[in-house]
């Protein structure tokens, strides 16, 4: 399945419900040029997410770090990490497999619940593992992401205990893995959510550096400085990225709405200055952009 834009709150917290109750595991196909901006937008979730790489390049971000993946290599990403995804390449693509850590462990206070799994999800020093298939554990992790994907298309009788299994396998080949990499530096993401959960929910007024830096309870620059390590980006250029991802859902959402009423709704100061801002991050106007998606279908469900 095909996710056009992630459902999130005003913490940037994911609000998809990834498979079932009994079995809180879903596997997306994801190609980035079908997003509502092209990429991925910064979002996090409890689920233990993995991702491997299908067709072009991709560059990840996450929490300060930035690898770049090709085809056949892939990454995970712990649980409550601050993420997103940008293509390097026209065709780039990615399947993602998202598990809530409770699946893996059996029965809460189990051996595995109690000495990997809760350790594993609330280890700040691991935001990340690659998989870059240059060691023969990489490689069979690979290999085991890629059983599960085809798993997945079919899911033939028995599909919850076999990817289970495949789940087991690949935690234990992430465990050689762990032991053999050095640990990341530990970021404070609390005065970042802070800031981010507040341009949520104030996108569409006026937004200063003083007041998120204040949020913060930082200087002006050092918070520039932090905010920019850790994004990959300035403040301005991520205000402006949550007014136009704003925007694009509700071009879909409302196609009663002329581009000036979404425009001021959205935090642009000028009808102008929102079109050539938004021709810039997608390709076309806004208009052209309504269109495009109503003959295709597609919508900001």
């Amino acid at each position: 399945m095909q996710i056009y834009d992630i459902p999130i709150d005003s913490s940037r917290q994911e609000t998809t419900a990834h498979g079932t109750f009994d079995f809180p595991m879903a596997v997306y196909e994801t190609v980035l040029r079908r997003n509502i901006l092209g990429f991925v937008s910064w979002h996090w979730h409890r689920e233990f997410q993995f991702c491997l790489v299908t067709a072009g390049t991709v560059t990840f971000w996450v929490q300060g770090q930035q690898p770049v993946l090709s085809e056949g290599q892939g990454l995970f990403i712990n649980s409550n990490v601050l993420h997103m995804a940008r293509p390097d390449t026209p065709d780039a693509a990615y399947c993602c497999i998202d598990i809530l850590p409770s699946l893996l462990c059996g029965f809460p206070g189990s051996v595995l619940d109690v000495s990997l799994i809760t350790p594993l999800s609330a280890d700040a020093s691991v935001p990340l593992l690659r998989f870059s298939g240059e060691t023969p554990e990489s490689r069979e992790a690979l290999a085991l992401l890629e059983k599960i994907r085809q798993l997945s298309h079919r899911e033939p009788t028995g599909y919850p205990l076999m990817v289970t299994g495949l789940l087991m396998e690949l935690l234990g080949q992430m465990l050689s893995m762990l032991d053999a990499a050095p640990a990341a530096p530990k970021e404070d993401m609390s005065r970042l959510r802070s800031v981010l959960q507040f341009i949520d929910r104030h996108y569409a007024e006026h937004i200063s550096l003083s007041q998120c830096a204040d949020l913060a309870g930082l200087s002006d620059s050092e918070f520039c400085r932090q905010f920019k390590q850790i994004m990959h980006c300035t403040l301005t250029t991520y205000i402006r990225q949550v007014r136009l991802q704003k925007s694009a859902a509700e071009l879909l959402l409302h196609p009663e709405k002329s581009v000036s009423q979404i425009a001021y709704a959205t935090g642009f100061s000028t009808t102008s200055y929102f079109i050539s801002q938004f021709r810039a991050a997608t390709g076309m106007t806004p208009l052209a952009y309504r269109q495009e998606k109503r003959d295709t279908g597609d919508s900001a469900d």
